[in-house]
């Protein structure tokens, strides 16, 4: 014969465990980095004809917010691309683009999230 208060006693601690588990599970977060290069990846590439190509393909953004929403900027960019902040107390930034066509992608983006004032990320 099965003794219940041993199975419920059991149960609770397996139930216990995968919420546990769920709430560990909450913690890690996707983020798609589509075309994007950090640092350490141009230190990689460095010297090669896609770093020379990016040098030639650069924009500056100025803002008036920390917040921007660089993903929704990136929208159709093919690419790969690299974001440097160069002054963040006065919301400088670089973008490095692989070709010309990004480049104006990113612009018309930018058109855009400007028109309909979503260039910032929500609060």
């Amino acid at each position: 014969m099965v003794d219940i208060t041993a199975l419920l006693s059991y149960n609770n601690t397996i139930m216990g465990m995968v919420k546990k588990v769920k709430e560990s599970d909450n913690k890690i977060k996707l983020v798609n980095n589509g075309g994007s290069l950090s640092e350490t990846d141009l230190q990689l590439i460095a010297g090669t004809e896609l770093v020379i190509n990016m040098m030639r393909n650069r924009v500056c953004v100025v803002t008036n917010n920390n917040d921007i929403a660089w993903q929704d900027l990136m929208i159709d960019v093919q690419g790969l691309y690299h974001i440097r902040p160069l002054d963040k107390s006065k919301k400088v930034y670089q973008l490095w683009f692989e070709s010309k066509q990004d480049i104006e992608q990113f612009n018309k983006n930018l058109y855009v999230s400007k028109l309909s004032n979503t260039a910032h990320e929500p609060a």
